[in-house]
């Protein structure tokens, strides 16, 4: 007698992404797109833009389709994917490359690079880059945390050879 396991039927949701260079986690407001969440998961609470700390509701992986340069839709899973929905849907930088060894590219050309596989998405940024000029910015412990984590001693040194930290 044979038995056959039954594969999970993972559910591709299309979502529009916005890839995030300070997002510390990528985040869904698709309740419906965690397709495998992780039980027994400590509590998560992120800080959002406005400052408020909100906690997630639940942590998991998800697949979605995103287009390649070629214009084919590929599957690619994400990890550690944090649900609540009022979040907007987050790709993180940060975790593209840590579980998916995915390279980012902001410019005249905007791209996601799978560094193992060589396949590159491209993606455009819309809201554009715009900046406004100051003269002289104050910015909290908070925020120097939120954009660069925790930033070794030489990467400051850096920054502030570079005059954007003094």
């Amino acid at each position: 007698m044979q038995y056959s396991i039954p594969t999970p039927k993972i559910q591709t949701i299309p979502i529009n992404w916005i890839v995030d260079s300070g997002a510390t986690v990528t985040c869904t407001n698709r309740a419906d797109a965690i397709t495998m969440p992780y039980s027994n998961h400590k509590r998560v609470d992120v800080r959002v833009a406005d400052g408020r700390i909100v906690s997630a509701k639940c942590v998991g992986s998800m697949v979605t389709k995103l287009k390649d340069e070629y214009g084919t839709l590929r599957s690619v899973t994400l990890h550690n994917v944090v649900y609540h929905p009022n979040f907007a849907n987050l790709l993180s930088v940060r975790q593209l490359w840590r579980y998916n060894r995915m390279r980012s590219t902001f410019g005249d050309k905007c791209m996601l690079h799978q560094v193992d596989t060589g396949v590159t998405f491209p993606f455009n940024y819309t809201h554009g880059y715009t900046t406004c000029s100051a003269m002289r910015a104050e910015l909290t412990n908070d925020q120097i945390h939120s954009r660069f984590g925790h930033v070794s001693e030489r990467r400051l040194r850096k920054l502030a050879a570079s005059m954007l930290l003094t």
